[in-house]
Formats: C-alpha cells, structure tokens, sequence
C-alpha cells in the first residue's frame, strides 16, 4: 500500500530517510477519515490513530487532527488519550498555540501540501523540521530568518512558522529585534495580528524575567529603563504608519507587563493604613466599576488554563483600570470573595500609585466592595466614606443593583454647580475592542476587562459646611 505521505504529501519520501515503499502506512483516505470521525466519535477516531503502525503517520494524523479539532479536544482532556512520545508532544504543541485552531471552522480536514520541503531526521513532521531550520537562522543572526518558511509544506502551519520566527526573534534580540519580527508577522497571514500582540507579550516578558519579589511601583529609573525601552520601541513602530494598532499593541504589552509583575512580586507586601488618613478639603472623585466577578477561591478559569497565570492577568487588568481612574473611593460591583477584593487592593498598589488601604465587603446579597483612601463604616444600607476626622457619616454609598446608577446621599458634598449628580460612563480605550464595544473578560485567552464601562462622580464640599 502507498505511503500515508507518498499519497498526502509526496515530498515526505525526500523527508523521511528510510520513508520506503514496501512498509504498510495509512493512506490519504484513511487520514481523512480519521480526521472527519472525531466529530462523530472522538474515542473511536483516537483509537484508529493509535491503530497506526507508523509513528510518523500518527504524527501526521495529530498534526492534522488536532488543528481541525483542537477546541474540542482542549474540552475533552487534550492529549491524554494520544499515543505517547511523538504523536503527544505534537499535539500538546499545536494546543498551546489556539490561534492555529480556534478560526479553521469550515477548513479542510487535511490540509494539501503545496512545495517540497527541508529532509527531516527524525519522527518530527516536515512543518517541524522547517520551524527548527527557521529557528536556527535567528541563532545564527540571519538577517532574513523567514526565509526558511518557505519549505514549511502547507499555508497554514507555514503562516504559523513565521509567528514563530516572530516570537524567537524577540527572544533571541530582546527590543533590538523588533522590526525584524514584525516584518517576520507580515508573513503570518491570518496569524498576522495574534503575532504582532505575542510580540509586545514576549517584550513584556523579557522585562519581567529576573524580577523577585518587587513591585513595579518600587522600580527606581534604572530598573524601569527596560520597560520604557521596549514601550518606546513599540510606539516609534507604528506611530507613524498606523496609530490605532499601535494601541492595541502598547495595550497587549501593557497587560502582559502588569500580570508578569504580579506574578513575579507574588502580591506578598500588603497594603496597610499608613499614618493618618488623608482627609480631603474640597473635592472626593467617586467611581463604580463592574468588576465582570473575580474570584481567587474558585475553579480553574477555562480548560487547559494555568490558574496563577490566569487570575494574575485578571487582577492585573481590573488593577490597571483603578490606577488609571484615579478615584478615591471605588464600588467594585460583581464581586463576593474578601481574599479577592484584598488582592485586588494590593495589586492596585503593586501595579501603580494608588493606595487604598481601607477596603469593605457587601453584605453577600448585594455583591460588592469598595476600596478606599479613606476610613469606611458599614450598615445594612451601605458604606460610610469618612471624608472629615470624627465625621463617618459625611458620605454614604448605598448598595444597589447592577441597573442602578451609584447611589449616594451626603449633606456635606454634592456635585459641582452644572454638573450631572449620577456618574458619568468612562470610555477609556484601552477597554473597548476594535468595534467601540466593551471589551469583556475572555478567560481562555486570558484577556479583557468587563462587559460594562466604569462610570465616575465627583463632588465637592457645599459652601460654608464645617470641616
């Protein structure tokens, strides 16, 4: 019987030394078949691959199983039930890299090939040996390490051969190797931008790496030099050609960098109430933000997710939006876990400048907690903000539902003359996704921020009323 690959993919012969013609191998039809059953009987399309006598075609068949299927194999497991060594290493590969399945719906079931391709010397498939062949150009410093791609046998895992010059480019030359990368992502074709936002995550980091148990806010200039390096080298890259994408990459870099940082402090240093609270004169700036629910006592965050990574890339990103609202006092709705709002009070401070040592919890009826700069109270109705020395109750936050405005009552404090008594919606972009929507959490890819826009009030001391 022809050889899987002779009848697939005909350069697999030049590929697989010893590849002959006298050994029984699975042909075209029966790695279709394969492929197309999972959907109808993934245990026994697994069991057929198994059946495979060859470890090359059972990595063939993973390679092309996988990248029709990976979302559901993600659900059902991963690559436990593949055969071990090869065939499983290659799965695991594909899966960790989603871009390559979660947009084939309506994609052939195999994928023909298109150009012959580099020899391999081992059970790798010859898009593996390409990627090696490619990886060694950056190395080696070649100055057109994409080149290499060229002999990857197919469109898709050849795009997916210039991602990955993209990212070992980064790796290889830090910030040096910027624009070389994404000259290698404008191969990348439909991976082009996933590619470009791995190159500011891969920036991020590099920046990171070494850190131990520090605080981005700690970072005196010289530690904080690398960080605005590679920030610089992304907008001086796209300021000129395309602004907007240039944001959402210094977006992605941004969040990467906030997680790392997390990661990396492991939030060990608390918040406390240092010293006397800052009273305020004239003026307490309010905000509310649907926090889109946080937990850190909860189960694992989508399948296949890495816990740690995925609740420091949340608490990064909600942190991230209390450090650039810059309020004194915040209603952090959808959210019943202390350890969770004290976590995110200390990631606030960790990732920024601001400190809210002062932090309350709903009753669990209402879902919610506020941090604050100044010292709180509680009742059944809601939280006391004492703004004076002696005075707790010169504001009150009411609890209230998610369809209500933030809801508060003072005798001392009301809204500046002309201005709205009910917060207004914060349109921060770095929160909106490319159609001006809110940009919700997204626990698989482990990014965004909330299906609402935080809202803002700011009020100021009524004439003559006492200190």
């Amino acid at each position: 019987m022809p050889s899987l690959s002779t009848r697939a993919v005909p350069w697999l012969l030049l590929a697989l030394p010893g590849c002959g013609l006298g050994r029984d191998h699975a042909d075209l039809p029966e790695l279709e078949a394969i492929v197309a059953a999972y959907d109808q009987d993934p245990g026994g399309a697994l069991v057929a691959l198994a059946a495979l006598p060859d470890p090359r075609d059972q990595v063939l068949a993973v390679e092309a199983l996988t990248l029709r299927h990976g979302g559901a194999m993600l659900g059902a497991g991963g690559c436990g039930p593949i055969p071990a060594g090869p065939p499983r290493q290659r799965c695991q590969e594909i899966l960790d890299r989603a871009h390559l399945f979660s947009d084939r719906a309506g994609a052939p079931a195999v994928e023909p090939a298109d150009r012959e391709v580099v020899r391999c010397d081992d059970v790798s498939s010859p898009a593996q040996c390409a990627l090696q062949a490619a990886h060694q150009a950056v190395s080696a410093g070649s100055s057109d390490p994409h080149l290499a791609c060229e002999q990857v046998p197919t469109a898709t895992l050849r795009a997916e051969c210039a991602f990955r010059v993209g990212e070992a480019l980064i790796l290889e030359r830090g910030v040096d190797g910027y624009g070389s990368a994404v000259a290698a992502c404008g191969q990348a074709g439909p991976f082009e931008l996933n590619c470009l936002e791995h190159l500011s995550a891969q920036l991020a980091r590099d920046r990171v790496a070494g850190w131990s148990g520090a605080c981005m806010s700690q970072l005196d200039a010289a530690a904080s030099a690398p960080l605005h390096a590679a920030r610089e080298a992304i907008e001086q890259a796209w300021a000129p050609v395309d602004p907007a994408l240039g944001e959402r990459l210094l977006s992605r870099y941004a969040e990467t960098l906030g997680a790392e940082s997390l990661l990396a402090a492991s939030l060990v240093p608390s918040v406390p109430a240092v010293g006397a609270p800052p009273y305020v004169s004239e003026r307490v700036v309010l905000a509310r933000y649907p926090s889109g629910g946080l937990r850190l006592d909860g189960p694992l965050e989508g399948p296949g997710a890495h816990p740690a990574r995925a609740r420091a890339a949340r608490l990064a990103n909600l942190a991230s939006v209390l450090n650039t609202l810059e309020a004194d006092v915040v209603l952090v709705e959808q959210l019943e876990d202390p350890a969770a709002l004290a976590a995110l009070r200390d990631a606030t401070a960790c990732l920024g400048d601001r400190r809210y040592p002062y932090a309350q919890l709903s009753p669990p009826a209402w879902g919610a907690g506020v941090l604050s700069r100044y010292p709180l109270t509680q009742d059944a109705a809601g939280v006391g903000v004492q703004l004076y020395p002696h005075s707790p109750g010169d504001l009150v936050l009411e609890w209230g539902t998610p369809d209500q405005p933030l809801v508060w009552r003072s005798e001392r404090w009301s809204p500046p003359e002309g201005m709205p008594g009910e917060p207004s919606e914060v349109r921060l972009p770095f929160l909106l996704d490319p159609q001006g929507q809110p940009m919700a959490w997204n626990p698989a890819a482990k990014r965004g921020y909330s299906d609402r826009l935080p809202s803002m009030l700011v009020l100021v001391r009524a004439a003559g009323s006492p200190h």
